[in-house]
């Protein structure tokens, strides 16, 4: 008799879901199971969750398995007594409309997948952005829905049409609207993989709003050069918030990183100023040597200093770039439904903690000595496409940039 074998899918791990493996007719089939556990809970040799009075949901998870072998052997019968030889994606199908139709309350109500989701993030290391982004959708979705009973095979086409209209009347811009859908489509991709339901909406691509271009800014080096010559003596707080922006900006550093300051290293290697982290987001080691401007702030303040939250930063950097007079005007496009209208901003209204990066990587563009991909090892950007989309080079400056190149004076 075939009998389905369960294993861990990243045993290594702290904590690993729970993968499902099922051989029929000379194929082998592999699904998730939606459980995830400690590794160290795991029963190797019974395939199960070991009793644990740190984990009482053992049992619950031991029955749950129990019911997927049964099930696998169920659906295997099925396909024989119709002597049809399936394909694994038609017995995947099946099965998975075998268990979730026993199962429809626990398995497939999407809001509540959202919020297990979200409390298992919240026991993993440095998930932070991760749970931002799934609150962000469990919101927008609850606040479009307006109940917690909705099954996922509720996303129909429909669905994320209508989903769609509501967030563009809520003024939200193209761009975001973008992203929360195709977040939702992540989360529907890896409930279908985890075997909680067989809609397959997340292959419907064409129905995801189009990317539109980004105005986002930078501080050229004449403005940073002004900001950082501003004299903030009289005002310690936003002096202390220009000297924490320029760090970001000559660093290229996340402001999640600067907040680290205990993982922030300064080293000297041969004779050169470095400042060494391992990234928040990412873990990756990235080095950058010190500027003059970082030499002398982190002289200022015996070594970097203190940060404060994010929503306060930016609200202070606004107040700091309005006396410096970076106070240029920008027109930014902005795309809704579709359309794009264009509106005038004071530079200083658009400046935030986010700018920093960008102005790293576009001054180092711009001044032409580094290679993209040095440049992309001190950012810590591994995709090229990515680092693109930091990098705010307008026509104007391209065209000034290279205007005395052999190019144009032949």
């Amino acid at each position: 008799m075939n009998t389905a074998k369960f294993y861990l899918h990243y045993p290594n791990e702290e904590k690993s879901s729970i993968r499902m493996e099922f051989r029929f007719f000379g194929q082998r089939m592999v699904m998730g199971t939606g459980l995830v556990i400690p590794t160290n809970l795991w029963n190797t040799k019974k395939m199960r969750v070991k009793t644990s009075s740190s984990f009482l949901d053992y049992s619950r998870y031991n029955r749950k398995l129990d019911n997927l072998d049964s099930s696998a052997k169920d659906t295997l019968r099925s396909f024989e007594d119709e002597s049809v030889i399936p394909t694994v994606n038609q017995f995947r199908l099946r099965l998975q409309k075998l268990v979730n139709g026993s199962n429809r309350n626990e398995s497939k109500k999407l809001i509540e997948y959202l919020d297990h989701r979200i409390e298992e993030t919240r026991k993993t290391a440095n998930s932070k952005s991760a749970i931002d982004h799934l609150t962000r959708i469990r919101t927008r979705v609850r606040a479009f829905i307006r109940h917690d009973n909705f099954h996922f095979e509720d996303v129909s086409k429909d669905f994320i049409g209508n989903f769609i209209k509501h967030l563009y009347s809520k003024n939200y811009q193209q761009n975001y609207v973008r992203d929360i859908v195709r977040r939702l489509y992540a989360v529907m991709r890896k409930s279908h993989d985890d075997g909680l339901h067989s809609n397959k909406i997340f292959l419907r691509t064409e129905l995801i709003p189009t990317e539109t271009p980004s105005d986002m800014i930078y501080l050229s080096t004449d403005d940073l050069k002004q900001l950082y010559e501003f004299d903030f003596s009289s005002t310690p707080k936003l002096e202390r918030v220009r000297d924490i922006f320029i760090v970001q900006c000559d660093t290229g550093l996340r402001y999640n990183d600067l907040k680290q300051l205990d993982k922030l290293v300064l080293k000297t290697v041969q004779n050169i100023p470095m400042i060494q982290v391992f990234t928040r987001k990412t873990d990756q080691e990235v080095i950058i040597p010190q500027s003059r401007r970082t030499k002398e702030i982190l002289t200022k303040y015996s070594g970097f200093p203190r940060v404060i939250s994010n929503q306060k930063m930016n609200d202070y950097l606004k107040e700091v770039c309005t006396l410096a007079g970076i106070d240029s005007d920008i027109t930014i496009r902005k795309y809704h439904a579709g359309v794009q209208k264009k509106e005038v901003y004071k530079k200083w209204e658009l400046i935030g903690t986010h700018t920093a990066r960008r102005t790293f990587a576009t001054n180092a563009i711009l001044e032409g000595s580094m290679p993209k991909m040095t440049i992309m090892i001190m950012t810590g950007h591994k995709s090229e496409k990515t680092f693109d989309g930091y990098v705010r080079v307008d026509s104007l400056t391209s065209a000034l940039q290279y205007a005395d190149t052999p190019f144009f004076n032949q």
